[in-house]
């Protein structure tokens, strides 16, 4: 469940005396204790945004997670996504360096307050020039079109922002963060900003897929901590004029399969974890089941080392 402020985690007493030590032994084989068997393994902690990954595409989930390659295929932001933008992203403030300029200003922004004077107040003054000329440039293009839902932003009467939950689902431990709630006429609204370039409706449908099951698990949060909510929406910033506003359904059918997904591929990041090719002749990736239809085109490991 979410940790409410002033809640604490479970764990020893400051000041209280060590317990006693165990009879020596001998010191243990390494091997054991790096191929464990999972059956081993009492809890399995994990960011949503990691077991998204892993739901969506696994061979990324290995290349991004456990070969920790995305430094090395990804290291100014998004450069293999075609863009307009390709200078700013060669200086080094790309995609992933745009999404979270984006989030940070958002997390500070007065819904009700006129453009000028809300992105000044919540643009941080230390944010590098160039990306916060073009996070202007992207977040006036979005809040130009007249939308119900900012009109309801700035008539909330409560905006929780970037708040951090931790939630038990089973033995599987999920973290992460929401990045607002807001309460609007008696309804509690959760919405997640993407930065995902998107462009033309069947371009967004397929999105909202692969970002639903993220939604669903913050949704599941929220109401173990007692704080169900009403509606459900992702918000893409760059969706221009087919607006950004997506609502996803939240019914028990809805909820009830992103808690079975979220155990299946707990227990499948698990596996990947343990998997080892010594001794077995085999490759890394024959282990790795392949999902359909993968999110290929934004991937910065397909035209790299992923043999799919």
């Amino acid at each position: 469940a979410m940790l409410e402020e002033g809640g604490r985690l479970q764990g020893p007493e400051l000041g209280a005396a060590p317990p006693p030590e165990a009879p020596s032994a001998a010191a243990p084989d390494l091997d054991s204790l790096f191929h464990r068997p999972v059956s081993a393994v009492a809890d399995l902690e994990l960011p949503v945004t990691s077991l998204t990954l892993l739901g969506s595409c696994p061979l990324r989930w290995v290349f991004a997670r456990r070969l920790e390659l995305g430094t090395l295929f990804r290291p100014g932001g998004e450069p293999w996504v075609p863009s307009p933008r390709a200078d700013l992203e060669r200086a080094g403030t790309g995609g992933a360096a745009m999404g979270t300029a984006l989030h940070v200003i958002l997390e500070r922004w007065d819904f009700g307050a006129p453009f000028a004077e809300a992105f000044a107040a919540a643009c941080p003054a230390a944010m590098e020039p160039r990306l916060a000329a073009e996070a202007r440039s992207l977040l006036e293009e979005f809040f130009a079109p007249r939308q119900p839902w900012l009109e309801r932003l700035a008539e909330a009467s409560s905006l929780r922002r970037e708040e951090p939950f931790v939630y038990r689902l089973g033995n599987v431990l999920l973290h992460g963060q929401t990045d607002l709630v807001c309460e609007w006429r008696g309804q509690r609204i959760l919405m997640d900003w993407k930065s995902d370039r998107v462009a033309g409706r069947d371009a967004i449908e397929r999105r909202l897929s692969h970002h639903r099951f993220q939604i669903l698990l913050y949704s599941l949060a929220l109401a173990a901590a007692g704080r169900p909510v009403d509606q459900a929406l992702l918000v893409f910033l760059r969706a221009s004029e087919e607006g950004g506003f997506r609502q996803l359904r939240l019914d028990d059918f809805d909820l009830e399969w992103a808690a079975t997904r979220a155990r299946r591929m707990a227990e499948l990041a698990r596996e990947l974890s343990d998997l080892t090719i010594e001794g077995t002749g085999r490759s890394l990736l024959d282990g790795v089941p392949v999902f359909k239809d993968p999110p290929c085109a934004d991937c910065p490991f397909r035209d790299g080392p992923c043999p799919k």
